[in-house]
C-alpha cells in the first residue's frame, strides 16, 4: 500500500474514533455500533503505523553492512541530544549515546539513500553536537542488543564531520548552550538547572544524578508533564489576570508551550510529555475528570499511531500511569487525606503519593529496589519545582531580549535547585534509602497488587473516619433545610386545591434516630399539580402539611459552606422531596455548635 493509501485509510480510522467519543460521553445520537468501531479502529491505526516504521527502517543497505561488518561513510541527522553513559562502561574515556536517522552514504563505493534509526556510541567529540546536526563520520553497524526503534548500533571510528543545524532549531541550539554555560559555571547544585529548565542534563553531576535516583526524584531532571503544565498554567493564568478572554488565553497558553517544546526539542518523549502536561492542566481548569480521562486515552492513540515504539518505552509507561492516577485516583486520595489533614496538605501529599502508586510496578521492572525516601523526598523538594521552572524560562528568555538580566535570575532559580539537590543528597545517605524488591515480572505483579491494597485501604480509612465523625442529630434538626437564600421549606395549615396528600406507612428508613421511626407519623405520598406535598410525621406536627416546591431536591452543600447545610437543586426527576434522604444522615451535622 502506497503512503497516501496509509494516510487514507489512517485519517478514517481517526474520523471514526472522533465519532465514537460523543456516545462514550453519554450522547445517544451516535449508534453503539460506531463505539464498538472505536477500539478496533485505534489498534489498527497504530498497527499501521508500526508497519510503516518497520518499512523505513528497513529500507536502505544498511542490513548488508550489519551481516557483513564492513566500514562504510554514513550521513546522519541528529535526532535527539547526547546523553553521557555511566561511568565505567566503556573504557577511554567518556561515551556518549546518541540518537540519529542515517539518511545516506557511501557502502562498497556506491552512494544509497535511506532513513534508518540508528544509535550511535560516540566519543566526547560528539558532546556538541544537537537536533537538527548532519553529521558525516566513517564507522561500522551492528544488531543492536535489545528490540527498539534503532535498526543498528553505529560504532564511528574516524572524527566527525558537523554540520550545523539551521533555522529554529540551530537558534534554539544556541540558546541552550548559552543558558548551560551560564547555569553550570560556579554554580553549587551539580548543574541541575539545565536539566530541571530544559531537561539539559549534560552538565549534572554523576554523584548527584545517582542521589536523585535513590530517593525518586529523577524525573525532576527530565522534561515532564509538570514542565510543561507549569508553562501553560502561568501562561494561561497570566494572559487571564489581565482580562484576557478565555479563548485567547487558551490560544496563548498552546503557543507557549510550542515555543517550550521547540526550546526543549521536540523528541517523542517531550511530546509525550507536552500531551500528558496539556491534560493535566485541563482536569485542573475543568474539573471535569471523565474528560480528561477519554483526553488521556486518546492521547495515548495519536502517540502511539505517531511513534508505536513508545508502547516499549518506559519514560512513556511512567507518564501515562503517573498521568493516569492523578486523573483518576487523585481527587479520591486527596479527599481520603483531608479527612484526617488540612485540605492544602492534604493535596500536596495526594499528588506524589498517587504517582509513586501507579509507578511502582513499573519501577521496578527498570530496577528491583523501591526508594524508600521518594514520597518525602517529592514532598520537601515540590514547593520550589514550579519557581525554579519559571525563573529558568524567564532567564532564557533575559538571554533574548535583556542578557544582563539572565545572571540574577539564574541565581534565584539556583536557590530552589540547591534545595533540591541537598535534599536529594541527605535523604540518599539516610539508612534504608533503597529497598530490595522482587525482580522481574513477579516483582512488579506483587507491586501492583501492594499499590492497590494500598488505595483501598487508605480509602476504606478515610470512609471510617468520616462515618465515625457523624453526630446523631434530632429529627427536628434534620428536617431543617438551609439554602443559599435561607430555608425554603414553608408550612401551610392550608395547602392548595389539589394538592391534599395522606400517609398511613411507618417512617422508618436509613438515617433514622432512637426515638423516631414507627411512631413518628408516615410516608408522604404525593398527589396534585406542579406543587408536591407530604404530611410532616405526628413529632412535628399533627395534620400539617409541608409544601416544598416543584422540582426541588436537596443536596450537599460544597465544602466553602457551613456544615449541616443544604442547597436547593433544581432536578425535573426528582419525584419527592425525602426528609429522610442520603443528605439528612450523610451532611446534615450538629446545629446547635453552629447556632
Amino acid at each position: 500500500m502506497s503512503a497516501a493509501g496509509l494516510l487514507a485509510v489512517a485519517a478514517g480510522l481517526v474520523l471514526t474514533c472522533l465519532v465514537s467519543i460523543p456516545c462514550a460521553a453519554g450522547h445517544p445520537r451516535v449508534p453503539l455500533a460506531a463505539l464498538a468501531l472505536a477500539p478496533v479502529a485505534a489498534v489498527t491505526l497504530v498497527l499501521l503505523s508500526a508497519g510503516g516504521s518497520l518499512t523505513r527502517s528497513e529500507a536502505g543497505p544498511l542490513d548488508q553492512a550489519v551481516r557483513s561488518g564492513t566500514s562504510f561513510t554514513a550521513v546522519l541527522r541528529v535526532t535527539g541530544e547526547p546523553s553521557l553513559l555511566e561511568p565505567g562502561a566503556f573504557d577511554g574515556g567518556d561515551r556518549y549515546l546518541v540518537d540519529g536517522d542515517v539518511v545516506g552514504g557511501v557502502l562498497h563505493g556506491d552512494s544509497f539513500a535511506a532513513r534508518t534509526p540508528v544509535v550511535v556510541i560516540a566519543s566526547s567529540e560528539w558532546a556538541g553536537v544537537g537536533t537538527g546536526d548532519t553529521v558525516r563520520v566513517i564507522g561500522t553497524v551492528k544488531a543492536p542488543d535489545r528490540v527498539g526503534k534503532a535498526a543498528a548500533v553505529l560504532l564511528p571510528s574516524s572524527r566527525p564531520t558537523i554540520a550545523a543545524a539551521g533555522g529554529w532549531l540551530g537558534y534554539t541550539g544556541d540558546l541552550r548552550g548559552r543558558f548551560r554555560h551560564q547555569a553550570v559555571q560556579d554554580s553549587r547544585d551539580g548543574g541541575l538547572l539545565p536539566g530541571m529548565a530544559l531537561g539539559d542534563r549534560i552538565g549534572l553531576d554523576s554523584e548527584l544524578e545517582q542521589a536523585m535516583q535513590t530517593t525518586g526524584l529523577t524525573h525532576l531532571t527530565a522534561v515532564s508533564g509538570a514542565n510543561c503544565s507549569y508553562v501553560v498554567a502561568f501562561a494561561f493564568l497570566g494572559l487571564r489576570a489581565v482580562r484576557v478572554p478565555r479563548l485567547p488565553a487558551c490560544t496563548g497558553a498552546v503557543v507557549a508551550l510550542a515555543g517550550f517544546v521547540m526550546l526543549v526539542r521536540p523528541e517523542p518523549s517531550v511530546l509525550r510529555a507536552a500531551v500528558m502536561g496539556t491534560i493535566g492542566v485541563a482536569a485542573v481548569l475543568s474539573g471535569r475528570g471523565k474528560v480528561s480521562l477519554t483526553l488521556l486515552l486518546l492521547s495515548i492513540i495519536v502517540l502511539l499511531a505517531v511513534d508505536p515504539w513508545l508502547s516499549i518505552s518506559f519514560a512513556f509507561m511512567l507518564s501515562v500511569a503517573a498521568t493516569l492516577g492523578l486523573v483518576t485516583a487523585g481527587p479520591m486520595v486527596a479527599a481520603a487525606l483531608g479527612t484526617a489533614l488540612p485540605r492544602s496538605i492534604a493535596q500536596i501529599l495526594a499528588i506524589p503519593l498517587t504517582a509513586q502508586l501507579f509507578c511502582t510496578p513499573i519501577i521496578v521492572l527498570i530496577q528491583p529496589a523501591l526508594p524508600a525516601y521518594s514520597l518525602p523526598a517529592n514532598v520537601l523538594a515540590s514547593p520550589v519545582v514550579p519557581a525554579i521552572t519559571l525563573l529558568g524560562m524567564v532567564a532564557v528568555l533575559a538571554l533574548v531580549a535583556a542578557p544582563v538580566l539572565a545572571p540574577p535570575l539564574i541565581g534565584a532559580a539556583q536557590w530552589g535547585t540547591r534545595w533540591v539537590a541537598g535534599v536529594a543528597e541527605i535523604l540518599a545517605t539516610a539508612p534504608g534509602a533503597t529497598l530490595p524488591w522482587i525482580a522481574g515480572p513477579p516483582g512488579a505483579i506483587v507491586a501492583a497488587l501492594a499499590s492497590l491494597a494500598s488505595l483501598a485501604l487508605l480509602l476504606l480509612l478515610a470512609q471510617h473516619t468520616a462515618v465515625a465523625c457523624r453526630v446523631k442529630v434530632p429529627l427536628t434538626q434534620r428536617l431543617r433545610v438551609v439554602g443559599a437564600r435561607g430555608a425554603f421549606l414553608r408550612q401551610h395549615r392550608h395547602p392548595r386545591r389539589g394538592q391534599a396528600i395522606s400517609g398511613s406507612a411507618p417512617l422508618a428508613g436509613r438515617g433514622s434516630f432512637p426515638g423516631h421511626g414507627a411512631a413518628s407519623g408516615g410516608a408522604p405520598r404525593v398527589s396534585g399539580g406542579p406543587g408536591r406535598t407530604f404530611r410532616s410525621p405526628a413529632r412535628i406536627g399533627r395534620s400539617e402539611p409541608h409544601v416544598a416546591p416543584a422540582g426541588y431536591d436537596r443536596v450537599p452543600v460544597p465544602a466553602r459552606r457551613r456544615r449541616g447545610s443544604c442547597l436547593p437543586s433544581r432536578s425535573s426527576s426528582s419525584p419527592l422531596f425525602r426528609p429522610d434522604s442520603s443528605c439528612s444522615d450523610a451532611s446534615i451535622r450538629l446545629r446547635e455548635a453552629t447556632g
